[in-house]
């Protein structure tokens, strides 16, 4: 992994790095994201909800944004924003110098039950990938909340309000490799098809190792999604039910971003 070029985290207070940190986003690399954002991943919920779940925001370098505009309901699909720069440059320094973009900074927990975890992929130049997460973020006003973690949630959710505040961009964004976007479609296998499911199982057009086994988990590559990606983003549903080789299952798609985990969680 890199080498760190960033100041290691030695404040008084045990939740900032000294004064004047930067973050230091790489340029260097215009199709990795600076920030993979989820305002919500696990918690109590249904099994297909749960594997749907994918980020809210993907930040890039340049200030492009890809927002989410699906719900749980759905397969998610990205819309494009805009974040000026030195906004975006002015938010990764105050949340650098709170603390919070730090793997091991501490959150604490609302006395709060089945909620998930706001997540954020962090990749800064001349650092390894990092994750941050804080559970049931949007309950921080709780009384059981210390007060430097009630610092370090506040700081978090002012990443997220900021990154919120893009404007939005009408037709495909400047993208002329066609690079930035999901560069993974994660499909897992809930169950065989039954009636409850909304009308006839689609034929699989792909070959039949490209569909996971009963809950398996296989991962599509972006060509690869866009030959059933009709039949999956036209669903009124978070899942769609196939046949494959005879078989009939339901697949729930979640699109992944570089440097997110796959079929590995």
């Amino acid at each position: 992994a890199p080498t760190s070029t960033t100041t290691p985290a030695t404040t008084v207070t045990g939740l900032g790095l000294p004064p004047g940190t930067r973050f230091t986003i790489d340029e260097t690399r215009p199709d990795v994201p600076v920030l993979v954002m989820s305002r919500f991943r696990g918690g109590f919920v249904d099994q297909a909800s749960f594997y749907n779940q994918s980020a809210d925001y993907v930040v890039y370098p340049d200030g492009l944004v890809l927002f989410n505009v699906g719900d749980w309901s759905q397969t998610a699909r990205y819309e494009a924003g805009r974040l000026d720069v030195e906004t975006l440059a002015t938010a990764l320094d105050e949340a650098t110098n709170a603390g919070v973009l730090e793997p091991d900074v501490e959150f604490g927990e609302p006395g709060i039950t089945d909620m998930g975890d706001a997540v954020v992929i962090v990749n800064e130049a001349g650092r390894a990938t990092r994750t941050v997460s804080a559970y049931a973020l949007e309950f921080s006003d709780q009384d059981d909340i210390l007060p430097d973690k009630g610092v370090a949630r506040a700081a978090l959710r002012e990443l997220f309000d900021t990154v919120d505040t893009y404007e939005r961009l009408d037709g495909a964004p400047e993208d002329p490799d066609g690079a930035r976007g999901p560069d993974r479609y994660v499909v897992r296998a809930l169950t065989a098809f039954d009636d409850e499911g909304d009308g006839a199982a689609a034929d699989w057009p792909l070959d039949a190792e490209l569909a996971p086994d009963i809950e398996g988990c296989v991962e599509l590559t972006p060509a690869q999604f866009a030959e059933i990606a009709p039949t999956v983003l036209d669903a009124e549903s978070n899942t769609t039910d196939w046949t494959v080789d005879g078989t009939a299952v339901r697949l729930t798609f979640a699109p992944r971003f570089p440097t997110e985990p796959g079929c590995t969680i």
